[in-house]
């Protein structure tokens, strides 16, 4: 009752800004609905002047463009929605130390319930979305395309672009869980109907390269409370070199194994084809997956699943059903 009395009891109030959008703000909450391109810097000014910010709202209408790169932590809820958000944020013809570009477009480092919903992210560096700790997260209708940016993640601006895009950090979405000591206790993670494209490495750098479209594991399973469902549905993948990886060879911790890196219940469900490695296996083994799957690599477990997402009885699935399934 208290927090509803003060909820009610917040001014609620709405500036046209000339700088081309406007915004609701309370001592809560912030609203941005962009009426023309932005920059970073014009985002976190209207930002700057919410003291108390416990979420936001940004909606490009479909039309406009964000450039640079966004970055939220202390608990914010975050929704992003109908934007393209564009890292070219210098001039890549004359690129000096690999600042045409922003490394991370998303970064998500203590974020609380965060949504993007048709946002489409290009010219990044490394990463479209980046996550170290958060509340949940929910990333639909949306596209990751690294076929414009030069030398994506290996720092090397030097050679022929198109045979050099990436070497080992770059993704659409990399999920590092409870890397940098943040404690990890995340409701769930949702990946679907969006499409992850033009992630390529060269030939030479392939045996050692950890750069796929999607990334997620436990980098640091020492700070980790719990992990609800990573569901990655109806997704679209277009020419990567690998579409999902799973675990890290490099963890951190006190006493860290690398098998708890791939401790993620992972479904995938009615996504394209997808190559996926398991990264959190020292023999690293990559596979093509097609159709519904549940995946827990800690456990060394995956269970082919049917189209309502029932487990498939088979010789490889029969540790999947309990007595009780079996007795009904």
């Amino acid at each position: 009752m208290g927090k509803n009395l003060k909820s009610i009891s917040l001014v609620l109030f709405s500036i046209c800004c000339a700088i081309g959008f406007s915004t609701s703000v309370n001592a809560e909450a912030l609203e941005i609905e962009m009426t023309k391109d932005m920059t970073i810097t014009e985002i976190n000014q209207e930002i700057s002047k919410v003291t108390d910010l416990e979420a936001i709202v940004i909606d490009g209408k479909s039309e406009f463009t964000i450039t640079g790169g966004l970055s939220f932590g202390n608990g914010i809820d975050v929704t992003i929605k109908n934007v393209t958000i564009d890292g070219l944020v210098g001039d890549p013809e004359n690129n000096v130390n690999g600042n045409a570009y922003q490394n991370i477009l998303l970064n998500l480092v203590g974020a609380g319930n965060v949504v993007v919903d048709n946002v489409d992210f290009i010219y990044y560096d490394e990463k479209g979305i980046y996550v170290e700790a958060l509340e949940s997260l929910e990333v639909t209708n949306s596209s990751f395309d690294a076929a414009y940016t030069e030398h994506i993640g290996d720092n090397d601006y030097t050679g022929n672009p198109e045979a050099s895009l990436i070497y080992r950090s770059a993704s659409g979405i990399d999920i590092n869980l409870g890397n940098g000591g943040k404690t990890v206790d995340v409701k769930s993670i949702t990946i679907k109907n969006n499409t992850f494209k033009n992630v390529v490495v060269e030939e030479k750098d392939q045996a050692t390269s950890t750069a796929g479209a999607i990334k997620i594991k436990v980098k640091d399973a020492t700070n980790l409370v719990g992990v609800g469902t990573v569901r990655i549905e109806g997704n679209t993948f277009e020419n990567n070199f690998q579409d999902l990886v799973i675990g890290t060879d490099t963890p951190t911790g006190t006493d860290p194994k690398r098998e708890d890196t791939g401790n993620l219940d992972i479904l995938l469900v009615g996504n394209d084809a997808m190559i996926v490695t398991d990264n959190s296996d020292a023999e690293e083994p990559t596979e093509t997956l097609e159709g519904n799957y549940k995946l827990n690599y800690a456990t060394d477990k995956k269970y082919e699943l049917d189209e309502n997402l029932y487990y498939i009885v088979d010789e490889n699935n029969i540790d999947a059903i309990t007595d009780e399934e079996m007795a009904a």
